[in-house]
Formats: C-alpha cells, sequence, structure tokens
C-alpha cells in the first residue's frame, strides 16, 4: 500500500475521529451513529451512556464549586419580572425590604369597585347603615 492509499484510508482504530461528515447513511460503522447533530449530517463517535453519566456529574460538580451569580436589583429584567408577577415573589437581593404599598393606586381595579359597592346601601333597605355587599 502506498502512502496516498494510507491516507485516503481514514482515520486507524487507536486515534478514533468524533465526526466523520457524511451526506447520506453509508452503512453501519462500529463504533459511530449517523445523525445530525451540531457538526452537521455524518457520523458521530458513540459515547457509552456511563461515561455520558460521568462527564456530566463532574461538570455538575464544577458548576457547584463555582461562585454563584448575584443579580444585582438594578438590572432591568429582575425589574419587569417584579412588575409582572404571577409567579413566586423574587426578593430584592440589595437586603433592603420593599415598603407595603396602601394607596388605592396600587389596587386592582376590580378591588376598587367592590370598596365602592360595599360603601353603597341597599335602596329598599330601611336601614341605611348596612351595605350592599357584605
Amino acid at each position: 500500500m502506498s502512502n496516498r492509499d494510507e491516507a485516503a484510508a481514514g482515520p486507524s482504530t487507536s486515534a478514533e475521529q468524533d465526526f466523520i461528515p457524511s451526506e447520506s447513511f453509508d452503512g453501519a460503522k462500529p463504533g459511530y451513529v449517523f445523525k445530525l447533530d451540531d457538526c452537521g449530517v455524518g457520523y458521530y463517535r458513540d459515547i457509552p451512556l456511563a461515561e455520558r453519566i460521568q462527564a456530566a456529574s463532574a461538570e455538575a460538580s464544577k458548576a457547584a464549586k463555582s461562585k454563584p451569580v448575584v443579580v444585582k436589583a438594578n438590572n432591568s429584567l429582575l425589574k419587569s419580572l417584579q412588575k409582572r408577577g404571577g409567579g413566586p415573589q423574587l426578593s430584592i437581593p440589595s437586603g433592603v425590604k420593599k415598603q407595603k404599598k396602601d394607596d388605592d393606586e396600587s389596587k386592582p381595579a376590580y378591588l376598587k369597585e367592590m370598596e365602592r359597592y360595599k360603601s353603597l346601601s341597599c335602596g329598599s333597605d330601611t336601614k341605611h347603615d348596612r351595605p350592599l355587599v357584605k
């Protein structure tokens, strides 16, 4: 075999490639899976499940040891999420507690209407101190 033939033969089994590009399925290759992934269509090295789990757990432990990311209160995304509500209340990491709003502007419209109806008396009732809504 000449050097040109050896180069065209592909990689040796000792040094497997992670990806072999191929436009179409050319048959099964031992140790490879044919699929479309990050590098495109072709044969990707088949990594056993145990190795993938071990690599994922190593990455997770490395991430757990790193410093946590601190979100500052002036972050516009955090503020928009707090305004939107709907989910659990987000705490402000600055340590300053927000004051509770007791003014009418902070109440929703339906609560304002309910307060207005509570203050009205029933027209057919002789006792005018009884509210329409209890």
